[in-house]
């Protein structure tokens, strides 16, 4: 109530129509004196459509980023060429660079092939023309050998715990970096070049061979030799135990021919 006026407001709900409404003054002190009751009616406005506008637009843009979302991406066609040629498996091998060392020797490095992590502890021996050496490698995968004389050509091999053996021919001094494979994994690179050769063409895939699933094969063909030899592979190359050169060579003693 300010200067004999009061703001009222009645919640009357939303549709248009005429509502009558009864207006009783309380005093709030007993020297206020209550006038009469007055009756009216009060005229309801239609609601605008426009009121639920900004929530249309929002649940429409929100409806818009979800689909935007869920869609799945145009289909490009991409030329045969164009396609990234399939990973060829890591091997065993020895690259050289014509790098300068000192002593006119040999420098480099041992390493995994399939991670390239260093390989400390590998024995890199140089034999051949009258001449033996032979360094170990540091916590690197590091080595270097200094240059000697011979009488003919020289052989590099090297060996590791883990690792299957590498021998090549000495190339000229310089940078060498020696990738070794895993036991393991040579023994299931050499089981899955045999498989290839030894399935027929009715069993030929694009996958590679395992050899759960040779041994079973050559089980219903009674070729127990290849079961055994599947059997020991599987084992080594996934199995716990850590396989050495011992271990490697008696599965490979089973290899069939």
């Amino acid at each position: 109530m300010h200067a004999g006026r009061a703001d009222l407001r009645i919640a009357l709900g939303a549709g248009e129509r005429s509502v009558p409404v009864k207006l009783r003054y309380l005093p709030a002190a007993p020297w206020w004196l209550p006038g009469p009751e007055h009756e009216l009616t009060v005229q309801v406005a239609r609601a605008s459509a426009l009121r639920h506008l900004p929530w249309a637009v929002v649940l429409l843009a929100l409806g818009a980023w979800i689909l935007a979302g869920w869609r799945r991406p145009p289909r490009t066609e991409r030329a045969l060429e164009a396609r990234p040629t399939p990973r060829q498996p890591r091997r065993a091998s020895l690259h050289w660079a014509p790098e300068a060392f000192p002593s006119g020797g040999w420098s480099g490095a041992v390493i995994d092939a399939h991670d390239g992590t260093p390989i400390g502890g590998a024995r890199v021996c140089i034999s051949g023309g009258g001449t033996k050496r032979s360094v170990t490698t540091d916590a690197r995968g590091e080595f270097t050998i200094d240059a000697a004389p011979a009488d003919g050509p020289l052989t590099v091999s090297v060996h590791a715990p883990w690792h299957s053996e590498l021998e090549r021919a000495l190339p000229p001094p310089g940078r060498l970096t020696i990738a070794l494979v895993t036991r393991r994994r040579a023994l299931l690179a050499r089981f899955v070049d045999w498989a290839e050769r030894w399935r027929s063409a009715s069993e030929a895939s694009p996958r590679e061979p395992t050899p759960g699933e040779i041994a079973r094969a050559a089980s219903e063909r009674k070729h127990e030799d290849v079961v055994a030899w599947a059997n020991a592979v599987e084992a080594a190359a996934f199995g716990p135990d850590p396989v050495d050169r011992h271990r490697e060579a008696a599965v490979r003693a089973l290899e069939p021919p």
